[in-house]
């Protein structure tokens, strides 16, 4: 993966996010265009309520 997720504070950790914010930043960072990011982000949170398909949790 050549792109970064970029800190938005200088002592920000991934500790410090929560996984709807690290979303947001990796739309952010591959320029999803606005029109998608509604249905993607619809989807998301649909997957995370699932504690099955869940990866991490805060």
């Amino acid at each position: 993966m050549d792109r970064v997720i970029r800190t938005v504070a200088e002592n920000e950790t991934l500790d410090d996010l929560d996984a709807g914010d690290i979303f947001t930043r990796c739309l952010d960072v591959f320029e999803v265009p606005d029109e998608d990011r509604e249905e993607l982000t619809a989807s998301y949170n649909e997957i995370i309520k699932e504690p099955e398909l869940r990866l991490w949790r805060k």
